[in-house]
């Protein structure tokens, strides 16, 4: 990612009127607007569906934690540095340790149950969500129910939505960087 975005970096006071209250609520609840959010203000649109589907997502069957781990998967696999350089800062605020971050990127988690979640949302973005029944069956033998399986569903779409963004967007990355993996 380049230090300058390819979509302007807007402060609250240059965004459209419908994106301030929107900008509003991130920075109360962050304590600052990350960058992503200041060039998604651009379109109020874009910026609700990110809260709206933010919003659900944590009222889902997913611990925090799973939630992070989802995150760090995607932004692994689809190559998000932006993502992955926050996630890392969220993962640790949701009681991730590094360790257990890294095992995330990888598809590693050494609980059975968060592994065979990070699996199948793995599967889902490298098959374009055409998820093998296999790989379906996993799932659920690691005790995964359906409303998990769909909840994996809604955080990886979420995930691709912003890492795609940033990656349209070339968004600076504001967190600390996340680590390279490992060679």
């Amino acid at each position: 990612m380049s230090s300058q975005s390819k979509i302007p970096l807007l402060e609250k006071n240059a965004a459209p009127a419908e994106s301030v209250a929107l900008l509003e609520q991130i920075e109360k609840g962050l304590g600052k607007i990350p960058n992503i959010f200041k060039a998604m203000a651009h379109s109020p649109t874009a910026l609700g569906t990110y809260l709206a589907l933010s919003g659900e997502l944590k009222k889902s069957s997913l611990s925090p934690r799973l939630a992070e781990s989802i995150a760090l998967a995607v932004a692994q696999a689809t190559g998000c540095r932006y993502c992955l350089s926050a996630h890392t800062v969220i993962g640790r605020l949701s009681g991730l340790s590094d360790e257990e971050m890294m095992a995330a990127r990888t598809g590693q988690p050494a609980d059975a149950k968060e592994r065979a979640a990070v699996a199948l949302a793995r599967e889902m973005v490298q098959t374009h969500g055409n998820v093998s029944e296999a790989a379906r069956q996993a799932a659920r033998a690691a005790g995964l129910s359906e409303r998990e399986q769909l909840d994996v569903l809604v955080a990886v779409v979420l995930n691709l939505f912003t890492n795609f963004f940033n990656h349209y967007a070339d968004t600076p990355i504001d967190f600390p960087k996340a680590p390279n993996l490992p060679q």
